[in-house]
Protein backbone atom coordinates (compact mmCIF):
# COMPACT_ATOMS: atom_id res chain seq x y z
CA UNK A 1 0.00 0.00 0.00
CA UNK A 2 1.68 3.59 -1.24
CA UNK A 3 1.96 6.17 2.05
CA UNK A 4 -0.76 8.47 1.91
CA UNK A 5 0.66 11.54 0.35
CA UNK A 6 0.86 14.54 3.14
CA UNK A 7 0.44 17.24 0.75
CA UNK A 8 -2.89 16.31 -0.40
CA UNK A 9 -6.01 17.91 0.26
CA UNK A 10 -8.42 15.50 -1.84
CA UNK A 11 -11.69 15.69 -0.01
CA UNK A 12 -11.09 18.77 2.41
CA UNK A 13 -13.40 20.86 3.14
CA UNK A 14 -12.22 24.54 2.22
CA UNK A 15 -13.94 27.93 2.64
CA UNK A 16 -12.02 30.81 0.70
CA UNK A 17 -13.53 34.47 0.90
CA UNK A 18 -13.40 36.20 -2.26
CA UNK A 19 -13.69 33.74 -4.08
CA UNK A 20 -15.59 34.96 -7.28
CA UNK A 21 -12.29 36.82 -8.76
CA UNK A 22 -8.71 37.70 -8.92
CA UNK A 23 -6.43 35.74 -6.09
CA UNK A 24 -8.96 34.26 -4.72
CA UNK A 25 -10.47 32.74 -7.99
CA UNK A 26 -7.38 31.27 -8.76
CA UNK A 27 -7.05 29.56 -4.94
CA UNK A 28 -10.37 28.28 -5.06
CA UNK A 29 -9.53 26.87 -9.10
CA UNK A 30 -6.39 25.42 -7.20
CA UNK A 31 -8.32 23.30 -5.01
CA UNK A 32 -10.88 22.54 -7.18
CA UNK A 33 -8.72 20.93 -9.11
CA UNK A 34 -7.02 19.16 -6.02
CA UNK A 35 -10.01 17.43 -5.29
CA UNK A 36 -10.96 19.26 -2.13
CA UNK A 37 -14.75 20.47 -1.91
CA UNK A 38 -15.12 24.71 -2.03
CA UNK A 39 -17.25 26.94 -1.15
CA UNK A 40 -16.50 30.23 -2.55
CA UNK A 41 -17.81 33.22 -1.15
CA UNK A 42 -18.03 36.56 -2.69
CA UNK A 43 -20.70 39.99 -2.59
CA UNK A 44 -21.95 39.37 -5.83
CA UNK A 45 -25.30 37.00 -6.48
CA UNK A 46 -23.74 35.95 -9.53
CA UNK A 47 -20.51 35.74 -8.87
CA UNK A 48 -20.84 31.86 -9.20
CA UNK A 49 -20.65 32.74 -12.99
CA UNK A 50 -17.13 33.39 -12.78
CA UNK A 51 -16.24 30.13 -11.20
CA UNK A 52 -17.92 27.32 -13.03
CA UNK A 53 -15.58 27.65 -16.22
CA UNK A 54 -12.27 27.12 -13.90
CA UNK A 55 -13.74 25.11 -10.89
CA UNK A 56 -16.86 23.15 -11.98
CA UNK A 57 -17.21 21.43 -9.08
CA UNK A 58 -17.14 24.55 -6.21
CA UNK A 59 -20.03 25.57 -4.61
CA UNK A 60 -20.86 29.40 -4.44
CA UNK A 61 -22.63 31.42 -1.46
CA UNK A 62 -23.13 35.40 -1.90
CA UNK A 63 -21.93 37.68 1.35
CA UNK A 64 -20.58 40.49 2.29
CA UNK A 65 -18.45 40.57 4.91
CA UNK A 66 -19.29 43.76 6.16
CA UNK A 67 -22.56 42.48 7.53
CA UNK A 68 -22.17 40.91 10.73
CA UNK A 69 -24.23 38.03 10.18
CA UNK A 70 -22.43 36.81 7.06
CA UNK A 71 -19.92 34.33 9.39
CA UNK A 72 -22.05 32.51 10.88
CA UNK A 73 -23.97 31.94 7.46
CA UNK A 74 -20.74 31.36 5.75
CA UNK A 75 -19.82 28.51 7.92
CA UNK A 76 -23.39 27.28 8.23
CA UNK A 77 -23.49 27.08 4.43
CA UNK A 78 -20.65 25.17 4.56
CA UNK A 79 -21.55 22.65 6.61
CA UNK A 80 -24.91 22.16 5.37
CA UNK A 81 -22.73 21.65 1.76
CA UNK A 82 -20.29 19.00 2.88
CA UNK A 83 -21.23 18.50 6.69
CA UNK A 84 -17.68 19.95 8.20
CA UNK A 85 -15.10 22.31 7.64
CA UNK A 86 -11.20 22.02 7.64
CA UNK A 87 -9.94 24.87 6.08
CA UNK A 88 -10.70 28.68 5.72
CA UNK A 89 -8.97 30.88 3.37
CA UNK A 90 -9.33 34.94 4.76
CA UNK A 91 -8.54 36.57 1.05
CA UNK A 92 -11.49 38.71 0.93
CA UNK A 93 -10.38 42.65 1.31
CA UNK A 94 -11.35 46.22 0.40
CA UNK A 95 -8.54 47.86 -1.51
CA UNK A 96 -8.85 51.63 -2.50
CA UNK A 97 -6.49 54.29 -2.90
CA UNK A 98 -7.15 57.30 -0.85
CA UNK A 99 -4.64 60.00 0.05
CA UNK A 100 -4.56 60.68 4.09
CA UNK A 101 -5.92 64.52 3.65
CA UNK A 102 -9.28 62.75 1.69
CA UNK A 103 -9.75 59.68 4.53
CA UNK A 104 -13.28 59.85 5.73
CA UNK A 105 -14.87 58.12 8.69
CA UNK A 106 -16.95 56.86 6.73
CA UNK A 107 -14.64 55.10 4.40
CA UNK A 108 -12.54 53.90 7.37
CA UNK A 109 -15.25 52.28 8.99
CA UNK A 110 -15.75 50.38 5.80
CA UNK A 111 -12.72 49.23 5.27
CA UNK A 112 -11.83 48.08 8.78
CA UNK A 113 -15.53 46.06 8.58
CA UNK A 114 -14.70 44.20 5.80
CA UNK A 115 -10.68 43.45 6.66
CA UNK A 116 -10.33 43.29 9.99
CA UNK A 117 -13.75 42.95 11.90
CA UNK A 118 -14.92 40.74 8.74
CA UNK A 119 -11.76 38.73 9.16
CA UNK A 120 -12.20 38.31 13.15
CA UNK A 121 -15.79 37.26 13.19
CA UNK A 122 -14.89 34.48 10.39
CA UNK A 123 -12.69 32.79 12.64
CA UNK A 124 -14.55 33.23 15.22
CA UNK A 125 -17.72 31.18 13.32
CA UNK A 126 -14.95 28.78 12.04
CA UNK A 127 -13.15 27.44 15.04
CA UNK A 128 -16.49 27.65 16.93
CA UNK A 129 -17.31 24.67 14.46
CA UNK A 130 -14.29 22.70 14.56
CA UNK A 131 -14.84 23.22 18.54
CA UNK A 132 -17.83 21.87 18.40
CA UNK A 133 -16.99 18.89 16.14
CA UNK A 134 -14.00 18.32 18.32
CA UNK A 135 -11.03 18.32 15.07
CA UNK A 136 -8.19 20.72 14.50
CA UNK A 137 -8.06 22.59 11.00
CA UNK A 138 -6.24 25.47 8.92
CA UNK A 139 -6.49 29.20 8.71
CA UNK A 140 -4.73 31.18 6.00
CA UNK A 141 -4.90 34.98 6.59
CA UNK A 142 -4.29 36.71 3.49
CA UNK A 143 -2.67 40.04 3.70
CA UNK A 144 -0.36 41.90 1.62
CA UNK A 145 3.41 43.44 1.35
CA UNK A 146 1.50 46.79 1.54
CA UNK A 147 1.47 45.94 5.50
CA UNK A 148 5.57 46.49 5.49
CA UNK A 149 6.76 48.27 2.80
CA UNK A 150 5.24 51.22 1.06
CA UNK A 151 5.50 49.60 -2.80
CA UNK A 152 2.34 51.15 -4.50
CA UNK A 153 1.34 54.87 -5.05
CA UNK A 154 0.99 56.37 -2.41
CA UNK A 155 -2.46 56.68 -0.20
CA UNK A 156 -2.45 53.18 0.52
CA UNK A 157 -1.75 54.05 4.46
CA UNK A 158 -5.45 52.89 5.10
CA UNK A 159 -5.09 49.44 3.39
CA UNK A 160 -1.78 48.87 4.98
CA UNK A 161 -2.53 49.60 8.27
CA UNK A 162 -5.84 47.08 8.06
CA UNK A 163 -3.46 44.37 6.14
CA UNK A 164 -0.77 45.18 9.40
CA UNK A 165 -3.53 44.51 11.61
CA UNK A 166 -4.35 40.97 9.79
CA UNK A 167 -0.83 39.82 10.38
CA UNK A 168 -1.07 41.21 14.13
CA UNK A 169 -3.96 38.71 14.28
CA UNK A 170 -2.55 35.94 12.78
CA UNK A 171 0.48 35.74 15.05
CA UNK A 172 -1.71 36.04 18.06
CA UNK A 173 -4.35 33.15 16.93
CA UNK A 174 -1.63 31.25 15.90
CA UNK A 175 -0.90 30.86 19.99
CA UNK A 176 -4.43 31.00 21.49
CA UNK A 177 -5.44 28.31 18.75
CA UNK A 178 -2.53 25.92 18.96
CA UNK A 179 -3.79 24.10 21.58
CA UNK A 180 -6.80 23.47 19.87
CA UNK A 181 -4.96 21.67 16.95
CA UNK A 182 -5.75 24.92 14.48
CA UNK A 183 -2.47 26.34 12.65
CA UNK A 184 -3.38 29.73 11.96
CA UNK A 185 -0.61 31.39 8.51
CA UNK A 186 -0.96 34.13 6.45
CA UNK A 187 0.49 34.87 3.05
CA UNK A 188 2.18 38.95 2.28
CA UNK A 189 1.44 38.27 -1.71
CA UNK A 190 3.35 40.55 -3.99
CA UNK A 191 2.39 42.47 -6.99
CA UNK A 192 -0.04 39.17 -8.23
CA UNK A 193 -1.51 40.48 -11.91
CA UNK A 194 -4.76 39.00 -12.94
CA UNK A 195 -7.79 41.04 -14.50
CA UNK A 196 -9.92 42.29 -11.60
CA UNK A 197 -6.27 44.47 -10.65
CA UNK A 198 -5.99 45.73 -14.50
CA UNK A 199 -9.45 46.71 -14.60
CA UNK A 200 -9.09 48.85 -10.97
CA UNK A 201 -5.65 50.24 -11.62
CA UNK A 202 -7.53 53.66 -10.42
CA UNK A 203 -8.40 52.00 -7.30
CA UNK A 204 -4.77 51.50 -6.23
CA UNK A 205 -3.81 54.85 -7.04
CA UNK A 206 -2.42 54.40 -10.67
CA UNK A 207 -3.95 56.97 -13.51
CA UNK A 208 -4.48 55.62 -17.21
CA UNK A 209 -1.17 54.61 -18.57
CA UNK A 210 0.80 54.36 -15.92
CA UNK A 211 -0.08 50.53 -15.29
CA UNK A 212 2.63 48.87 -17.31
CA UNK A 213 5.60 51.66 -15.82
CA UNK A 214 5.17 50.36 -12.51
CA UNK A 215 4.75 46.70 -12.97
CA UNK A 216 8.28 47.98 -14.96
CA UNK A 217 9.47 48.81 -11.68
CA UNK A 218 8.49 46.19 -9.83
CA UNK A 219 9.47 43.61 -11.92
CA UNK A 220 13.27 45.28 -11.89
CA UNK A 221 13.18 44.79 -7.95
CA UNK A 222 11.88 41.50 -8.09
CA UNK A 223 14.84 38.74 -7.86
CA UNK A 224 12.30 36.24 -10.30
CA UNK A 225 12.04 39.37 -12.90
CA UNK A 226 8.44 38.77 -13.18
CA UNK A 227 5.13 39.68 -11.72
CA UNK A 228 3.31 37.04 -9.77
CA UNK A 229 0.32 35.00 -10.63
CA UNK A 230 -2.74 33.66 -8.81
CA UNK A 231 -1.31 30.66 -8.92
CA UNK A 232 1.50 31.14 -7.06
CA UNK A 233 -0.10 32.34 -4.12
CA UNK A 234 -2.82 29.42 -4.53
CA UNK A 235 0.26 26.50 -4.82
CA UNK A 236 1.32 28.27 -0.84
CA UNK A 237 -2.34 27.69 0.67
CA UNK A 238 -2.28 24.39 -1.01
CA UNK A 239 0.60 23.55 1.09
CA UNK A 240 -0.99 25.16 4.54
CA UNK A 241 -4.36 23.94 3.94
CA UNK A 242 -2.13 19.92 3.56
CA UNK A 243 -0.79 17.69 6.53
CA UNK A 244 2.75 18.63 4.71
CA UNK A 245 2.50 22.06 7.22
CA UNK A 246 1.23 20.24 10.51
CA UNK A 247 4.18 22.17 12.40
CA UNK A 248 3.62 25.54 10.76
CA UNK A 249 2.12 28.07 12.37
CA UNK A 250 2.13 31.70 13.07
CA UNK A 251 4.20 32.68 9.81
CA UNK A 252 3.82 35.40 7.30
CA UNK A 253 5.20 33.91 4.24
CA UNK A 254 6.01 36.26 1.71
CA UNK A 255 4.99 35.41 -1.93
CA UNK A 256 6.59 38.41 -3.84
CA UNK A 257 9.25 36.84 -6.09
CA UNK A 258 11.53 38.39 -3.36
CA UNK A 259 10.69 42.23 -4.17
CA UNK A 260 10.14 43.07 -1.02
CA UNK A 261 13.99 42.46 0.40
CA UNK A 262 14.63 45.03 -2.61
CA UNK A 263 12.81 47.63 -1.37
CA UNK A 264 14.12 50.67 0.75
Amino acid sequence: MPAPNPFSVEGKVVIVTGGAAGIGLGIVEAFDQAGAKVLAIGRRENGGESIAPVAPNARYFPADLKDPDAAEAIVAAAIAAFGTVDTLINNAAQVENYPVGELTVEYLDSMAATNIRGVLLLIQAFTRALRNEGKGGRIVNIGSMEGTVACLDEGMAAYGATKTAVAGMTVSLSRELGRDGINVNGILPGCIVHPNLLSRQGDIGLEEGHLDTAFAKIIQRTNMKRLGRPRDIANVCLFLAAEASDYVSGQMISVDGGVTINIG
